[in-house]
């Protein structure tokens, strides 16, 4: 507790929660940035195996031309590189995903592919939100403004693999250009092609 780390112990098993910014440079911070790196390299090999080159995103909506974007993979879930999924694209509420979704209507989040923010909680917590709420995908958009790195970005999880939807990262510039894109169209008119590279 003292630098901002607490064990949070509940049914679906036993997590870190922080309540500092990750950027910042508390002791608590550096801590969870460690161990998120630890992590990552724990299992990057396994998934460059599954996943090599990344993943791709196409986006087809009414009001654009198709849009292609390249994420980074998730280190849990399903491999999408076999085959290609799509789906209605939706945005979380709340946008963080880490508390359970609300319906603002009904059947909201089923079948679909929900986008969610970075931070407050572990990816795969998000992850497991939205599976909860009936999603088939989720993309996780970044929270911080970066040039994207030549290698893709890997989420990692946090040892326990009970996520039966894949998931995929984008850096905030792709990202709220899909979250524009999802806003400005009637629901379920824009839709997400989620395959391998």
């Amino acid at each position: 507790e003292s630098i901002g780390v607490y064990i949070d112990m509940s049914e679906s098993g036993v997590r870190l929660v922080h309540n500092q910014p990750l950027n910042s440079d508390t002791e608590g911070a550096r801590f969870i940035r460690d161990l998120i790196e630890w992590n990552s390299k724990r299992g990057k090999t396994k998934q460059q195996e599954r996943q090599k080159g990344g993943i791709k995103i196409k986006l087809y909506s009414p009001t654009r031309e198709p849009l292609t974007l390249l994420a980074g993979p998730a280190m849990f879930g399903p491999d999408v590189s076999a085959h290609a999924r799509t789906f209605a694209a939706v945005v979380a509420e709340p946008f963080l995903a880490c508390a359970p979704l609300q319906n603002a209507r009904a059947n909201m989040y089923t079948s679909r592919v929900v986008i969610v923010g970075r931070g407050g909680c572990m990816f795969i917590e998000k992850v497991r939100n939205a599976q909860r709420a009936g999603a088939h995908a989720v993309i996780v958009v970044d929270n911080q403004q970066m040039v994207p790195p030549k290698e893709p970005f890997y989420m990692s999880g946090d040892g326990v693999d009970d996520v039966g939807i894949p998931a995929a990262f984008l850096y905030q510039g792709a990202g709220e250009l899909l979250r524009d894109i999802v806003r400005e169209n009637a629901v379920d008119a824009v839709v997400a092609q989620i395959s391998g590279l």
